[in-house]
């Protein structure tokens, strides 16, 4: 609701600053401003301050005016003294219009900045909520770390049931990324997680912890996850990037780290961190 009340004040304030500047024309017009060198000095000088103040706030928009309208009035006042002429309408004018400007064009840029801060937080809010990977559609680091204590708890309360976490990652990935950019990357992500997808029973689970490191929970001991390794391997292997008739084929291969979960171990953390340092074993 604040959102929209911050859109319809940018409407309102645009419509305004709309307005008193057709107003402005329409004065210049009106009252023949046009033929004195004075007044194109002030409009000049009313732009300035107009753009000043979107850039740099309220605060620094009134100091400019009031220096700006003690500027006019001094210099008024030393004509006066000198050839005795009078301050017209022209004058309180331009002592009107600059102040306004700056107040309309300071709120525009206040208003604006509270509408991105806003948009801002909504972002790092919505991205601390969201557990799905956008670009694969793979839950992410941070639904690991919620659902990992989960089935640590359940292995636990069912001291029967086995856990095992199994990671892997690709091999040679930053010169991989580098052979075929980023896009074809991004599809060769894709692609690894629907070919695993089906190798996996519906207690499992499947997460993308970075651009090329992936993690399942699986519900087996560490035999049955190192048919799933076996598998997994013989199915990545199959992937052969076709990037050109010169360099051939580039093909995809993965490290298998396996670690069954164990009473020492103490949380989420650790046990990722354990199947991690499994990964150095597998070369």
């Amino acid at each position: 609701m604040e959102k929209l009340d911050i859109r319809k004040k940018i409407d309102l304030i645009i419509t305004l600053m709309t307005v008193f500047f057709f107003a402005l024309g329409l004065t210049f017009s009106m009252f023949e401003f046009k033929s004195s060198y004075e007044n194109y000095i002030m409009f000049l000088i009313l732009m300035i301050v107009c753009i000043v103040s979107y850039y740099l706030g309220v605060t620094v928009s009134l100091v400019l005016t009031l220096v700006v309208d003690f500027a006019y009035i001094s210099v008024k006042i030393y004509q006066f003294f000198m050839s005795g002429t009078l301050a017209n309408v022209e004058t309180y004018y331009w002592l009107i219009m600059i102040v306004l400007a700056a107040l309309v064009s300071s709120q525009l840029s206040k208003n604006i900045v509270e509408l991105q801060y806003e948009i801002s937080e909504l972002k790092d809010k919505n991205q601390k909520l969201v557990m799905i990977d956008s670009e694969v559609g793979i839950r992410n680091m941070k639904a690991f770390m919620n659902e990992m204590p989960i089935y640590i708890s359940m292995v636990k309360r069912h001291r029967t049931i086995p856990l095992t976490l199994m990671v892997t990652r690709i091999k040679y990935s930053k010169n991989i990324r580098k052979i075929i950019g980023d896009e074809e990357y991004g599809k060769l992500i894709k692609l690894i997680g629907t070919k695993t997808s089906d190798m996996l029973r519906d207690e499992d689970r499947k997460y993308i912890l970075s651009d090329d490191t992936f993690a399942y929970i699986l519900i087996t001991d560490e035999n049955g996850s190192n048919i799933v390794k076996n598998r997994m391997k013989q199915r990545i292997n199959e992937i052969v990037i076709e990037e050109s008739k010169v360099l051939g084929g580039v093909k995809v291969e993965i490290q298998v780290g396996v670690c069954e979960w164990k009473e020492e171990i103490n949380n989420s953390i650790e046990f990722l961190r354990l199947a991690e340092s499994e990964l150095d074993y597998d070369v």
